[in-house]
């Protein structure tokens, strides 16, 4: 068991693994295809965010969810 923890630690693996990585992916390509400036920029966990930002703020603010759908738009074009 000391084994598989040491190598969870090395990579780590489950959904929030796999929602941080596929968090990277969308948001490098929405901040790319929308170009979205730097302080403008999604991060992993706009996308995907964790339990903690989720309790924090129960609702998304307005600005967020506007450039959330703005960044969805432009990568189909509209």
């Amino acid at each position: 068991m000391d084994k598989w923890q040491a190598f969870y630690l090395l990579e780590p693996w489950g959904h929030k693994a796999e929602n941080r990585r596929m968090g990277v992916v969308t948001a490098t390509l929405a901040n790319f295809v929308g170009q979205l400036s730097d302080h403008n920029a999604l991060t992993p966990t706009d996308i995907f965010p964790d339990r903690q930002t989720i309790e924090a703020n129960k609702t998304p603010s307005l600005n967020s969810m506007k450039q959330l759908g703005d960044a969805l738009k432009s990568i189909n074009g509209n």
